[in-house]
């Protein structure tokens, strides 16, 4: 009696998928267009494997294919183990895939590489061997414009609402929940009324004026950054004073025309400060620091990736409670 290694060494896989879906269309022409070979190879494999089972499996009519009681009964056995066997074999494949991709990660220069690099370590934690490029970026363009390029699979910003109130402005592109979130802060130059003050309420907004996003942004992405009016309806006066949306280009015109700058309040982690104060803002909603990618250029490795973040998140919570 052959064995199991022996049965299988001698297997011919073609026969075994021509039987399986010449059982589902019970045709032969309709199993060589499955198969794409012709209604002749598929009878030559049908005769090879019914000669390995040493039994016909099938009978033949000039209108139809029947399974013979044991074509039936091996179909019941061959169909789930083959189907597992081929998921199996896919799933190796995604996952080699993935070991040897390179996850392409962006973020904006006020994300803080320290904080990146946190996220990429914990993900080669669990990732060994995967890759991942990292580019930091300091003059946006279009909203989002690496992933809608797929120059990055990958976008890490503050956002100045929640994610999932921001999906419905930006159907192409899917949205992480907060990685960490933080209150604002107003940026002044060192001559600005307020700044010596140790905070500022979000009404008294209404006494200065705001720098502005450009207008090549989402017109929610400018509202809710620099809000037109204060939480109680007061109004802001707002302006652009720079045609770029860059750390050094907004700072060099809030040093030089007075403008108050809303953004995130743990900025010196990030960045050096030079001729600009910090001030904590109360009463305005915080920043969410948020994963953006395309939702037609899911990379594989991403979900992986996204796990990781948040799990140092959580940690630096716990650490800072």
């Amino acid at each position: 009696m052959e064995t199991s290694t022996q049965i299988i060494a001698d297997v011919d896989w073609r026969e075994i998928e021509a039987f399986l879906v010449l059982a589902e269309e019970l045709h032969f022409g309709r199993a060589a267009e499955r198969l794409h070979v012709t209604t002749a190879r598929v009878s030559q494999l049908i005769r090879g494997f019914e000669q390995r089972i040493g039994e016909a499996l099938f009978t033949r009519t000039s209108r139809k294919v029947i399974p013979t009681p044991l074509g039936r009964s091996l179909l019941v056995e061959l169909a789930p183990a083959y189907r597992r066997i081929a998921a199996a074999i896919a799933n190796a494949q995604q996952q080699a895939r993935i070991s040897t991709a390179t996850l392409r990660v962006a973020y904006l220069i006020s994300v803080g590489m320290a904080r990146v690099h946190g996220y990429v370590s914990e993900f080669e934690r669990v990732r060994p061997g995967a890759l991942v490029s990292t580019k930091v970026l300091n003059v946006g363009g279009r909203f989002a414009a690496p992933v809608r390029d797929n120059s990055v699979d990958l976008l890490l910003l503050w956002l100045p609402e929640h994610p999932r109130r921001i999906a419905e402005h930006e159907p192409d592109l899917e949205f992480s929940p907060p990685l960490v979130s933080h209150p604002r802060a107003l940026a002044v130059g060192l001559d600005h009324p307020l700044a010596a003050e140790t905070s500022v309420h979000a009404e008294e907004l209404a006494e200065y004026e705001l720098y502005q996003p450009p207008d090549w942004l989402p017109q929610w992405y400018v509202d809710a950054w620099a809000p037109p009016e204060t939480p109680a309806g007061q109004p802001i006066r707002r302006r652009t004073a720079a045609p770029e949306w860059s750390l050094d280009v907004v700072f060099d015109a809030v040093a030089r025309t007075g403008l108050a700058h809303l953004t995130v309040a743990d900025l010196t982690a990030s960045v050096s400060l030079q001729g600009i104060a910090l001030i904590p803002v109360v009463g305005l909603p915080p920043l969410h620091l948020t994963a953006v990618w395309h939702a037609d250029h899911v990379a594989p490795l991403l979900g992986t990736f996204l796990d990781a973040a948040q799990r140092v998140g959580r940690r630096a919570m716990r650490r800072a409670g």
